[in-house]
């Protein structure tokens, strides 16, 4: 298997670096796993969205962005339950704005490729 790209690499060396450092903690180790992944994919949805006029790919920055950020609330979960719950709300606005938005572009496409 041959990696030549700089961000892959990155990604699994810090995979691995969590994953030694924090195997007790599975609960953490799980969210901040899933902050390096997303982090990868808001900034690239982020910079697929600047360059458009459209709103779908805005909407799909936008959910992703609050999925990334109902994963730093759930981090913050041993200082109160609260954050768990703001996590959890902020997690369905992600998703809920998602389907949203994949419901837009199904609705255009059944309008282009429809008879």
């Amino acid at each position: 298997m041959d990696i030549k790209s700089r961000p892959v690499v990155g990604l699994l060396l810090s995979m691995l670096t969590l994953l030694a450092i924090f195997t007790g903690l599975k609960y953490v180790v799980f969210h901040i796993t899933s902050l390096v992944l997303l982090s990868y994919t808001v900034g690239y949805f982020i910079t697929h969205s600047l360059g458009k006029r459209k709103l779908a790919p805005r909407l799909v920055a936008a959910g992703f962005i609050a999925i990334f950020l109902s994963q730093v609330l759930f981090l913050f979960l041993f200082l109160d339950v609260r954050w768990y719950v703001a996590g959890k709300l902020l997690q369905a606005l992600g998703f809920s704005v998602l389907l949203i938005s994949l419901a837009a572009v199904h609705r255009t496409w059944r309008m282009i490729h429809l008879p």
